[in-house]
């Protein structure tokens, strides 16, 4: 959903390096939105028994700690995409932005329908955050596998090729190698989804 948000014109999502810092804190949203300078916290749980998932979410404004929107989800794990576009739609709204058709599409185009695929994307995500080396490799195999199950998924791609740049700069360097399937993991991406 963050993904998704964040490719809203209007709307400035801070990155999860930054918002990630604060997971399984106990912390006062006021002093979390102070930290981060941003107006509004989106937090969520998602938890599943076996294809059925619970998606809670709810964006909680930092100045005050109200509860400006809030929602349950209790649906099919196939269904896992469609909740997400339910949940940037609304959060959107919450926040009273416009969100013309021509952003929507892009907001939640592109994506894959293999739920296996998915969740090797959300695997590599997941271990992003801390920009150690070993978490970068291993983030980058999740990718190759979320490619590897749907060759269509733009955004693996694009995760890949980024990954890729991650491991060179933290690493000390990339070989040429590397380069090149970075380079080719970016232009399949952009083949695939300009956007």
């Amino acid at each position: 959903t963050l993904d998704m948000l964040a490719q809203v014109h209007d709307l400035r999502v801070i990155a999860r390096t930054s918002s990630f810092s604060f997971k399984g804190k106990a912390q006062d949203v006021r002093e979390i939105g102070r930290a981060l300078d941003a107006a509004h916290l989106l937090e969520g749980s998602v938890q599943q028994s076996g294809q059925t998932v619970r998606i809670t979410a709810q964006l909680v404004r930092t100045s005050d700690g109200a509860h400006v929107w809030s929602q349950r989800y209790d649906r099919q794990l196939t269904d896992v995409f469609a909740i997400q576009d339910e949940i940037a739609t609304e959060v959107v709204k919450a926040l009273q932005l416009a969100l013309p058709p021509a952003e929507a599409a892009r907001v939640t185009g592109k994506r894959t329908d293999d739920v296996a695929a998915y969740k090797e994307y959300l695997r590599g995500v997941a271990l992003l955050p801390g920009r150690r080396v070993p978490d970068m490799r291993e983030a980058l195999a999740h990718f190759r596998k979320a490619i590897e199950l749907d060759p269509s998924y733009a955004r693996a791609y694009a995760q890949a090729s980024l990954t890729l740049g991650l491991i060179g700069s933290y690493a000390g360097g990339s070989s040429e190698q590397d380069k090149a399937l970075r380079r080719e993991y970016l232009e399949h991406a952009l083949k695939l989804d300009p956007g």
